[in-house]
């Protein structure tokens, strides 16, 4: 069942789970492929939460929140929307799928590690650290393995080093995390070494995977500096987030195809991009301003934190450390 699911889908749910919210989108859920929709709903890890009571949409002045209501009778969905009325959407339009951590840890241990399915999952920090027990890692044994989601939250850290100094140290410890990237001085009680899950996932084959060989050896090794610098910009494959330090702004629409760009520009060392390229998509005259107009007072202007235009190039901003 678990190991239906493709490296790519695999990347994406770990980068979903380290959100401090871990949900799936109606907009992002519905455009993932049939199959990896199947995937995910056949492991167990999704839950219904509560549906949306209004929904983000796109106007001419940017966009807006509109309101949704449920007709009592006849459970008919309706969205009104500012300039074209009242507009009939489905359930799953408002449906709020979100990655339960205490399944998803269970799916990671018994799939993922091959543990047996009589072993359970402890919670040490409800919904962000679990400790998997000692699975096989290739030929090393006896090692601990907690999985740790959103170790880049200081109170994550400090919650996960209390836990760990009531606990006595006879043996090696790996902390497993969503966190693509940790900073290389980033010390933990107890700890044996951090390792990101993107440094562990399976490279070659069809089928996602923990590469268990390469995650023992690095009790020996410790953490390469290479593999665990935390880079101070990160941003989902699909554009639909952006962290910079430890600042995380979230996009809809084609605002994604935007970040995705300048983030990709950045990480080649190519940091400035033509505007012309980024509103490739949009009518003459468009502005970034435009495209980026929010009509929610907190996020108005929000995007000149992060961007910056000049002389027809826009980048990203990155403060140092």
């Amino acid at each position: 069942m678990g190991m239906d699911f493709g490296r790519p889908l695999l990347e994406t749910l770990i980068a979903v789970v380290d959100h401090d919210k871990p949900e799936f989108s109606p907009e992002f859920f519905s455009g993932l492929s049939l199959a990896d929709r199947s995937c995910l709903q056949t492991a167990g890890i999704l839950s219904d939460g509560e549906p949306y009571e209004s929904m983000w949409i796109e106007t001419a002045d940017g966009y807006v929140e509109a309101s949704v209501v449920v007709d009592p009778y006849t459970n008919e969905i309706t969205l009104y929307h500012p300039e074209d009325g009242p507009i009939s959407i489905s359930a799953d339009a408002l449906r709020r799928r979100v990655v339960d951590g205490d399944r998803f840890a269970s799916w990671v241990m018994h799939i993922l590690f091959g543990m047996p399915s009589t072993r359970k999952a402890i919670a040490m920090v409800p919904q962000c650290v679990w400790d998997l027990g000692t699975p096989r890692l290739g030929k090393k044994t006896r090692v601990r393995v907690l999985l740790v989601r959103r170790l880049h939250d200081p109170n994550v850290r400090d919650k996960l080093a209390a836990e760990l100094l009531l606990t006595a140290s006879t043996q090696g410890v790996i902390v497993l995390t969503t966190t693509p990237t940790v900073s290389s001085d980033l010390r933990i009680p107890r700890v044996t070494v951090i390792v990101p899950f993107r440094d562990v996932i399976v490279r070659d084959g069809k089928q996602a995977g923990i590469d268990l060989d390469r995650l023992g050896m690095f009790v020996e090794r410790g953490s390469s500096k290479t593999l665990v610098t935390r880079k101070p910009v990160d941003c989902a494959p699909d554009g639909s987030w952006l962290r910079i330090h430890d600042r995380e702004y979230k996009f809809r629409a084609g605002k994604k195809d935007i970040i995705l760009m300048l983030f990709e520009a950045w990480e080649c060392g190519n940091e400035w991009v033509p505007v012309s390229r980024l509103l490739e998509k949009y009518d003459a005259g468009t502005r970034l301003e435009d495209v980026f107009k929010d009509g929610r007072a907190e996020r108005k202007g929000e995007w000149r934190e992060f961007m910056e235009v000049h002389e027809r190039r826009a980048r990203l901003i990155v403060p140092p450390a």
